[in-house]
């Protein structure tokens, strides 16, 4: 009998790493770690161990504890570009764009034709917003690699952001011919495709997504807003409520048994609203608080402070929390903004605004004394809104853009409390719209200062909100692909019978716009 073969600690430790790798290939992840953990025992230096359990970790979602394993990898070995590639995905997984990018590029020294590389860099430069330099990240690892339909696939959504949607929807579809299983690419082809408006085509990109991953929420949500644009109502108002995959709306802490959806006979319980989204978003569905109220229901809103008062003129019963203190006994709960699909809102069926006074008396005087005499007609303006919006780049417009529509015989007044850096210089240089941001300390004192004007223009912001739901006369400047609210191609709208749209005829041409409503400004202000 031959004698066995010695075989050293080190071929050991090879062969159990060789193994561990084998059963994660296999999606044997337990196994898989146990093994990694035992020869990390032996050697707590051991590249290989820490490299799979650093990536057995970031895909389980500890990006943290990956970063450290894989940060400890790259030490034991410094000139191995695969692992510095994995210790980026880590950082990428925490949002850490800096790091992630120093880590591809060492990557990409040591390998430059690492397509990989090339695509996660986009991805950490998307996210630090240096969109071109994403693009030609992207443009890189496509070079190198062809068929790399995931690269195509993330160029489309960078292009989208930078608001090029006939190249994004290019990019998207060849994606798809190289892969047409990826449902993140018929996802974003929907998005290319909403933008440039075409909704009912975006529907079926859609429905395609959401056919290939039947859990895909970005996609049903996408799909809710093209079909609540296009008037289906009753299958977009179903779709909206996979906002809750999306959207961090603090509905996840309580007790999904009390969800109310719209079942009768809760007469004399209490029904806890919660705001989300936007303070526009809040201000349009507060309509619906008191038709609440009306079924029986006694209602609780946790909502921005901002708010208090002027959903406290909407509704004077409902208990007002701030969004951080919720009521501690809660009988049901439901988001405000899911309060249509509750009562089967239809086009038909919108509640019309507060039949109440929104506005307060003595916040009324005040602005009076501060805004003079009135000599000639006053219009209020709001030419910016929340610059970390999603669509900032598409609805707000650069003041000096906005300078020729402001004529001289018309005392313009600001409607929005802040003045962008980037507006300062124009806006105080032109020095004919007069600025109250300190005097707006909430919505009640924008009511009040509305309430003394003779027309409201402002793109799509909350000041549209406020302004509608006090049937005030109000211009709406909408960007060629319009929120879903403003429904297509129409020029009034059903949520507020006192506005009026401008739409952009195509992407980007506010000078179209402006020119369109410095001719009605003229026709509104003349003598019959």
């Amino acid at each position: 009998m031959p004698p066995k073969p010695i075989v050293s600690p080190a071929n050991r430790t090879q062969a159990l790493c060789q193994e561990a790798v084998a059963l994660q290939n296999l999606g044997k992840v337990e196994e898989a770690r146990a093994i990694y953990k035992k020869v990390l025992l032996r050697d707590a230096k051991h590249f290989v161990a820490l490299h799979g359990l650093g990536i057995l970790s970031v895909q389980e979602g500890q990006a943290e504890l990956g970063a450290a394993l894989l940060s400890r990898a790259v030490r034991s070995e410094p000139r191995v570009p695969d692992a510095r590639n994995s210790l980026a995905l880590a950082f990428l997984a925490q949002r850490r764009w800096g790091e992630a990018l120093a880590s591809l590029d060492k990557a990409i020294d040591l390998r430059p034709d690492f397509a990989e590389a090339h695509h996660n860099r986009g991805l950490a430069l998307r996210g630090m917003g240096r969109l071109e330099d994403a693009v030609a990240a992207f443009d890189r690892a496509v070079a190198l690699r062809p068929a790399y339909a995931k690269a195509l696939v993330n160029r489309g959504s960078v292009l989208q952001e930078m608001g090029n949607f006939p190249t994004a929807l290019a990019s998207v579809d060849r994606a798809i011919a190289l892969d047409p299983t990826v449902p993140e690419a018929h996802n974003n082809r929907g998005m290319a495709l909403d933008a440039l408006g075409r909704p009912a085509d975006a529907i079926t990109a859609y429905d395609r997504a959401v056919a290939l991953a039947p859990r895909y929420a970005d996609a049903f949500l996408n799909r809710a807003v093209a079909r609540l644009t296009v008037g289906q109502w009753a299958d977009g108002w179903r779709d909206y409520e996979w906002r809750d995959a999306v959207v961090e709306r603090g509905v996840q802490a309580l007790d999904a048994s009390r969800s109310w959806r719209g079942e009768p006979d809760l007469n004399g319980r209490r029904l806890l609203l919660l705001t989300e989204q936007g303070l526009g978003d809040i201000i349009q569905f507060a309509r619906y608080i008191p038709l609440v109220e009306a079924q029986g229901m006694a209602v609780d809103v946790a909502a921005p402070l901002s708010l208090h008062d002027l959903l406290r003129r909407i509704s004077p019963t409902c208990r007002l929390f701030p969004t951080d203190g919720l009521p501690a006994e809660i009988d049901w709960h439901c988001p405000l903004m899911s309060l249509p699909l509750a009562l089967g809102t239809r086009i038909e069926t919108i509640p019309p605004p507060p039949s109440v006074s929104l506005v307060d008396e003595v916040r009324r005087a005040a602005f009076e004394v501060v805004l003079g005499p009135k000599t000639r007609p006053r219009v209020g303006i709001a030419w910016s809104g929340n610059p970390d919006h999603q669509r900032d780049r598409q609805r707000s417009i650069p003041f000096g853009t906005l300078i020729p529509m402001l004529c001289e015989d018309v005392q313009w007044v600001a409607v929005q409390n802040q003045v962008r850096d980037s507006d300062a210089a124009a806006f105080h240089d032109f020095g004919k719209v007069s600025f109250h941001g300190e005097q707006l300390r909430d919505f009640t004192d924008t009511a009040a200062l509305i309430d003394l004007l003779d027309l409201v223009i402002a793109v799509d912001t909350s000041v549209v909100h406020v302004a509608g739901s006090m049937g005030k006369s109000t211009w709406v400047l909408l960007p060629f692909r319009a929120d879903w609210r403003w429904r297509l191609n129409r020029r009034d709208s059903p949520w507020y019978p006192s506005a009026r749209l401008f739409r952009q005829a195509r992407a980007g041409d506010w000078a179209g716009v402006l020119t369109e409503v410095t001719a009605e400004l003229s026709a509104y202000f003349s003598p019959v």
